[in-house]
């Protein structure tokens, strides 16, 4: 069941008049710039497209990592290096998901973090994400000040009742 905000009102214009991808990742580690040493290699991609408000697609893949997995990142996402066997290289993701994004703002919660591996990768493979992105982080933290414990994508979750 696809849970509002807004249920039962209609939905604002700044909602309804632009396409958004929602997007999160799952990676090797946090080294997400090439200035500090070899970048981590996403390993995860999802995402949804929201279209008039409502999500209307949905993009979901693990991706090869030429790298074995630490027992770290298996205990903090939940994904093993037997999971990633047969899965796409990062190229072949990153060109279905600019394909999937086009024409839409990027949504993610400390959406920076996440763009800087797309944009990395992308760039490798000839493709510029250059979409204007929202940060749920900064608008949690803008929007609902004094309201919670903590800015943590679950905390803002169970705030909006979202399963």
């Amino acid at each position: 069941m696809q849970s509002t905000l807004f249920e039962g009102k209609p939905l604002p214009a700044v909602v309804t008049q632009q396409d958004f991808v929602v997007f999160d990742l799952e990676t090797t580690g946090l080294n997400n710039s090439p200035a500090m040493g070899g970048m981590d290699h996403i390993i995860e991609l999802g995402a949804v497209k929201i279209h008039s408000g409502r999500i209307s697609e949905k993009f979901s893949t693990f991706v090869a990592c030429p790298v074995r997995l630490s027992e770290e990142i298996i205990g903090i996402t939940g994904i093993t290096d037997d999971m990633l066997v047969g899965a796409p290289a990062v190229g072949d993701v990153l060109a279905d998901f600019y394909k999937f994004a086009a024409g839409c703002a990027l949504v993610g919660h400390n959406v920076q973090f996440d763009y800087k591996f797309i944009r990395y990768y992308g760039e490798q493979e000839g493709f510029l994400f250059d979409q204007k992105q929202y940060d749920t982080l900064t608008l949690a933290q803008e929007l609902l000040r004094g309201e919670l414990s903590n800015y943590k994508l679950n905390t803002i979750a169970d705030y909006y009742g979202f399963v």
